[in-house]
């Protein structure tokens, strides 16, 4: 549906292309976002993890050291986290829960 020139609906993609982020790899592995805001460079990826625990990485690019582990993260806004769990939903990729595999409860914490 659209009104005038605008979209009343806009899908997920859209939304993200809005904030400014843009498409730059989809393959089997994930897909990867990049946003360029004139201080840094955002990159977003949703990867793919064969043992089924998906992820999303929200880094800078330039800060990653080859060889060494570094935290070289970017936060999300409550915006930008919702429309990328939404994205990740909507191509297959789950988060993975604590509450998908068994978790014994420490002895301390059981009840008589």
């Amino acid at each position: 549906m659209k009104r005038g020139d605008e979209m009343i609906f806009k899908s997920i993609d859209q939304k993200i292309a809005d904030l400014g982020f843009k498409e730059t790899k989809n393959d089997k592995y994930g897909i990867e976002y990049e946003r360029n805001n004139g201080r840094y460079i955002h990159k977003v990826a949703l990867l793919h993890k064969a043992n089924g625990k998906h992820i999303l990485q929200s880094y800078d690019p330039a800060l990653v050291v080859p060889g060494r582990i570094g935290n070289t993260c970017v936060g999300l806004s409550y915006r930008e986290l919702v429309l990328f769990a939404k994205k990740m939903k909507r191509i297959g990729l789950k988060w993975h829960s604590r509450f998908d595999r068994q978790v014994e409860t420490p002895p301390d914490r059981q009840t008589l």
